[in-house]
């Protein structure tokens, strides 16, 4: 059983560290590059111009309900995954909850240019993007340490879900008036991968033999994923030769920004509208009673000759709305609220509140703190511009970062995100 839960954590995690996350900070600072990736209808506000490379605006983030300390331990071995022999299920019980939620992401730009004529403004941009979410019952945990110690078991409502996918896109914005713009972005969608999980229920017991019944799906584009049936185990054979587009698609930003008389800026934006058409392979499960020899026979309630489909996946659509005043010439203060929307997972939702301090055009810092779905955060940013290069560093929340055990293994809930871009711009 451990063997096949890590198998299925395998095909979901190896797409899992490509989901993208906005650096919301950055709302705050001034002549930042980037700007239009929370509202296009900033676009060309910080620059005349802009190219960047492979490094131009990178995030890595992590999000938890849980420490990693709950899955990772330290013994003579080494570091060891929690889910094994020698991992006490009562360290576990006290770390994991019922429920448990995950995201881990990492957002490239691959390559971006951007021009400013004045009332227009644009930009061309190359991006590797995704988005995944995790699910998953405490019960699960328990399978994979107890096997035959513990049953029954009954696992509930666990979901894994990701799709990976290339964007090129086309961003435009126009100063219709001196106090309204209006901006967005046209991108078209290359499916790379897509991949979800879902176990409506699995129930297992032993009496007086082993008998187990489950009701869920697992869908992937992934050609290099496959299920064989004669080993008793879920697992990859990767056959990069078979690898081939898994969807196309396409999807848009609209957004508008309005200052007053006052010089309040008022800003709201509608992102990734759309989604992509994906051509996947279906394995699914009956809801019926089971004899099995054991654990590693779960596998025999996945369909030896597995169904494919077209199916059509909305992205998770962000709203953003915001609202910014310049105290003076140097200091600025402001709030920006995200709503995020998604078919496939439970939503996410944040209230954020900051400030920034400009001494000079060339130099630019903020702070922010905020409060999300998966608790609070504090956040900061770094702007730094010349001219001939812009650089950014930055994140909206260090929280769980720096606390760890002895074993220095990350103790707390994870609540992270680190940003870090290099242009150049004139």
């Amino acid at each position: 059983m451990r063997k096949l839960i890590y198998s299925l954590a395998l095909s979901i995690v190896c797409s899992v560290f490509l989901n993208a996350q906005d650096f919301r900070t950055s709302y705050f600072l001034s002549n930042y590059l980037y700007d239009y990736r929370i509202n296009p209808a900033f676009m060309g506000d910080s620059y005349r111009g802009f190219i960047s490379v492979g490094v131009g605006d990178v995030n890595v983030g992590v999000q938890a309900s849980f420490p990693i300390s709950a899955l990772v331990y330290k013994d003579y071995d080494g570091y060891q995954f929690g889910l094994s022999d020698g991992y006490s299920i009562e360290k576990l019980r006290n770390k994991l909850q019922n429920f448990n939620k995950m995201n881990v992401s990492i957002s490239e730009n691959i390559f971006a240019f951007g021009w400013n004529r004045g009332r227009t403004a644009g930009t061309l941009e190359v991006n590797l993007r995704s988005y995944t979410s995790g699910y998953f019952d405490y019960e699960l945990a328990r399978m994979a340490i107890e096997e035959y110690d513990g049953f029954p078991y009954g696992l509930e409502n666990t979901k894994f879900n990701t799709r990976d996918w290339l964007e090129v896109a086309y961003g435009f914005c126009s100063q219709m008036s001196d106090s309204f713009s209006f901006g967005g972005r046209i991108k078209g969608l290359i499916g790379l991968n897509y991949s979800d999980l879902n176990v409506d229920y699995l129930y297992c017991d032993y009496d007086p033999y082993l008998v187990a019944r489950s009701e869920g799906m697992f869908r992937s584009s992934n050609t290099f994923i496959t299920f064989p049936t004669s080993n008793g185990m879920i697992g990859l054979q990767p056959e990069f030769g078979r690898y081939t587009i898994g969807g196309l698609g396409v999807s848009a930003d609209l957004g508008f920004k309005l200052t007053t008389d006052r010089g309040i800026e008022i800003g709201v934006s509608a992102l990734d509208l759309g989604g992509l058409m994906w051509h996947s392979k279906i394995f699914g499960t009956q809801d019926e009673d089971r004899r099995l020899n054991s654990l590693e026979d779960v596998y025999k309630f996945i369909e030896d000759d597995p169904a494919s489909s077209t199916t059509f996946v909305m992205n998770p659509v962000t709203i953003e709305a915001g609202a910014r005043y310049p105290i003076s010439d140097v200091l600025s203060a402001g709030t920006l609220a995200t709503i995020r929307i998604d078919n496939t997972a439970r939503g996410w939702y944040e209230i954020r509140v900051g400030g920034s301090f400009t001494p000079a055009q060339a130099f630019s810092v903020a702070a922010s703190a905020a409060m999300n779905t998966l608790g609070a955060g504090i956040g900061f940013a770094l702007n730094f511009r010349v001219p001939g290069i812009a650089f950014s560093l930055g994140s909206d929340s260090l929280f769980g970062l720096f606390s760890f055990n002895s074993d220095l293994i990350p103790s707390r809930r994870l609540n992270t995100n680190l940003h870090a871009g290099l242009s150049i711009a004139w």
